[in-house]
């Protein structure tokens, strides 16, 4: 593992790779390594150390096994093999296909175990003395199982054909890995709605009638596209597991954990825009300055996968380029759990050479998984010591492969024994397309009898048989299936009723225990991770008012015109914000009822039938400490285990009229207490009727003073348009006569100046005294 310390050469500057290194703020954890700081060269540094190290140990262990699973289970032999050679060309290549059917008689018995009836896991509360966490047990329990049965995106994954997908992959691979985490996506559209007309004063404007006046508005909305647990299944070669982790649990508890998910460009282009993508896949939020341009053609790390993918998909890898269109180019995205300095750190990476995202630790990138990293894996088989173990499908191969030998010479001596080989004389000018291409009624020209001869092969023995038969019965002993050919093998029991018991009875031990391994170490794990989600972030009140009318355990709102329905579920009750704040708090504890006889039916409901009947005897001790039998429950196991998915069709809620009849006494007074009941509704009726014309008389009221109020409101404006016009009248006459004033005074003065000039004048003309 690299160490980098704070005195290292700068590591923020622009690398070989040409890609501007950028630091990584210090976070609190980095702070407490020492003062450690890593760039995002680091990080890429050891996410390529780390995935070189997977992709080393897929190809030299388990590439070469996983293929030829894959070509077993498409009925092809292994690669290079001698069927496929020039001198088989005329031969029998025949695959038997024994290995597809036993991994589908696993699948079957799968199905059977986990979907035969309606509730097979359970979701109980760690205190069971704890009344508010038992409530929302059964909250969560009942969200959980109402989720699981839906396909659609807007609320559950698609549970089964991930179950089965997953149960193929433990076949086929070993292990099979699953991400399970919230999938949410919304989309902004343009929505129109009516409003009324506001006026200037803020009251809607009324029409004639007295109704408000409507516009269409355009708004901007939020669409949710998907919003539910998801489970997504990740195939074996895009699952990168630490070699040296421990292998009870490698995926958890490995030192670094990688997973690829092929992406369409146009896809991701349109996440990177919306900055979405976080939401979509998990986790928090992606950078915004992320440039696709740097990535030079194919940005998969490696081609190692390819052949897994071609042996799977017969020749065909659907990620090639060949297969996508201008906007689709498939670029790999890779989920990144490294432990680093005593951390757990997450971070999303595009091909070696984009950081999607800035490292964080797993318990803020996932806080719903309270710090384990959103993956689980399971294994078909128990192998100590050995992180990946091998799968069921490459330990059937070598009696396979005896089988297909066996079978192919036992059908070329039947074939040459039925079509022998022709002898014919040199230089005896025989046709020999005639001899070739003869057939009934054909005719071969000869000069003598003995020009053409017929060498017959000697037929296939006996024993030839009973070493297919042993080799049947050590092939269906090792993958714990019991079949037609298995009964076919067994003649020596007679096929009585109790050896096909027996023989069932070795191969189900098997299939129960594998069936059982599968689900302690993927079931029950993925399925408290999905528990862990909707603990979390469920939030749909549409879905939780479902799940509280189905346990009677939330208050629903009330529903115009159905305010006097009665209660069916009559109790104690919390909010839909109560319930979702109880969730997030809870401590549950998840359970798979997958046990003994499990992929058998018939002795589960025999077994069950055995249960209810020792019950019954301790029924009475039972009901004395205050618990009581469910029918209703009792009902739908029963319906299931014969094959039916529920009993809800078979019965009905029988009404309360149909009960039995009181006593007389009680007749009597049940009927007082209805007149009176009776009497008290009429009254209410009355007082409601009343109630109703009073508050419509108050509403016409409201109406009518509305309008004067509105005629008041409009008569004041009038008003003070009015005054408002005759004040400027008035100012402006009072501006005309100081004008004409002003003018007048400056006329007055003028003359006054006049004058005295004219007097001056005067006085200077007149002579002065003793002067002529």
């Amino acid at each position: 593992m690299p160490h980098f310390s704070s005195n290292d050469p700068d590591r923020s500057a622009p690398g070989e790779d040409g890609f501007e290194g950028q630091t990584v703020e210090p976070t609190e954890g980095e702070e407490e390594t020492e003062g450690l700081t890593l760039s995002d060269k680091d990080w890429m540094s050891m996410f390529r150390e780390s995935l070189k190290v997977a992709t080393d140990y897929q190809t030299e262990k388990l590439q070469k096994a996983w293929s030829r699973n894959y070509r077993a289970f498409n009925n092809k032999h292994i690669a290079n093999s001698k069927y496929e050679s020039f001198k088989y060309r005329h031969r029998s290549k025949l695959f038997r296909p024994k290995t597809r059917m036993a991994v589908r008689k696993n699948l079957a018995t799968s199905a059977a175990a986990m979907f035969s009836t309606e509730q097979v896991v359970n979701v109980t509360p760690t205190r069971e003395s704890d009344p508010l966490q038992s409530m929302v047990a059964r909250i969560i329990h009942e969200d959980l199982n109402y989720r699981l049965d839906r396909v659609n995106k807007q609320d559950g994954p698609q549970w089964f054909l991930t179950v089965i997908g997953a149960r193929q992959d433990t076949q086929l691979a070993g292990r099979c890995v699953s991400k399970q985490f919230w999938e949410f996506e919304e989309r902004d559209e343009i929505e129109l709605t009516e409003q009324p007309v506001i006026d200037a004063t803020g009251l809607p404007v009324l029409d004639e009638k007295d109704q408000p006046v409507m516009e269409v508005v355009e708004t901007v909305g939020t669409k949710i596209l998907r919003d539910r647990p998801q489970c997504t299944l990740i195939p074996p070669e895009h699952a990168f597991i630490d070699p040296t982790g421990d292998w009870r649990d490698p995926v958890q508890e490995g030192g670094f954990f990688f997973a690829g998910f092929p992406t369409r460009r146009d896809d991701l282009e349109h996440m990177i825009e919306t900055n979405k993508a976080a939401r979509r896949y998990g986790g928090r939020s992606w950078r915004e300055d992320i440039d696709l341009s740097k990535i030079q053609g194919s940005n998969e790390p490696s081609k190692q996968a390819d052949a897994i993918r071609r042996a799977r998909e017969e020749g065909t890898d659907r990620y090639e380029s060949r297969h996508a269109d201008e906007n689709g180019q498939v670029l790999w995205l890779y989920e990144c759990f490294y432990r680093f300095a005593g951390i757990d750190w997450h971070w999303w990476m595009l091909g070696e050479q984009i950081m999607l995202s800035d490292p964080i630790p797993v318990e803020d990138a996932y806080p719903e998984q309270k710090g384990d990293r959103p993956y689980t894996s399971g294994v078909g088989e128990v192998e100590s010591h050995r992180v990946m173990p091998a799968a069921p499908v490459e330990t059937w191969q070598p009696i396979q492969q005896e089988m297909n030998d066996l079978g192919n010479l036992s059908l070329d001596g039947l074939k040459m024994s039925i079509s022998p080989i022709t002898k014919v004389i040199r230089g005896r000018g025989v046709d020999l397309k005639q001899v070739q291409n003869r057939g009934p009624d054909a005719h071969i020209m000869v000069q003598e009898a003995d020009d053409v001869t017929f060498d017959r092969a000697p037929s296939p023995a006996g024993m030839i048989q009973n070493a297919m038969n042993n080799l049947n019965v050590d092939f269906d002993e090792l993958a714990g299936v019991f079949s037609a050919g298995s009964v076919q093998t067994n003649r020596q029991m007679n096929e009585t009723v109790g050896g096909m018991q027996m023989i069932s009875a070795s191969s189900n031990s098997v299939t129960e225990f594998d069936l059982r391994v599968w689900v302690e170490t993927w079931v029950e794990p993925t399925i408290r991770q999905l528990v862990n989600c909707i603990a979390y972030h469920e939030s749909d009140a549409r879905i939780l008012s479902i799940v509280g009318e189905r346990t009677g355990l939330i208050a629903l709102p009330d529903i115009p015109g159905q305010e006097g329905l009665k209660d069916k579920n009559p109790g104690p009750k919390v909010s839909i914000d109560s319930a979702i704040d109880a969730m997030r708090n809870a401590d549950l504890r998840v359970r798979v009822d997958v046990g003994q006889g499990a992929s058998d039916s018939r002795q589960k409901l025999e077994k069950f039938a055995t249960a209810m009947k020792l019950t019954g005897q301790f029924l009475p001790m039972i009901e004395k400490e205050g618990y009581e039998l469910k029918g209703a429950a009792v009902a739908q196991e029963i319906f299931g285990l014969v094959g039916y998915k529920d009993a809800d069709r078979f019965f009905t809620k029988k009404p309360e009229d149909q009960k039995e009849p009181p006593p007389p006494e009680v007749q009597k007074e049940m009927l007082k207490g209805k007149q009176r009941l009776e009497e008290k509704k009429l009254d209410s009726q009355t007082k409601m009727q009343i109630e109703r014309g009073r508050a419509e008389k108050d509403q016409s009221i409201a109406v009518l003073e509305a309008g004067l109020e509105r005629d008041r409101l409009a008569l004041e404006q009038e008003r003070f348009e009015h005054q408002k016009r005759l004040d400027a009248i008035e100012l402006r006459l009072q501006m005309q006569a100081e004008a004409q004033q002003h003018q007048m005074q400056q006329q007055a003065q003028a003359q006054s100046r006049n004058e005295t000039l004219l007097n001056h004048l005067v006085s200077l003309l007149k002579p002065q005294g003793g002067e002529r």
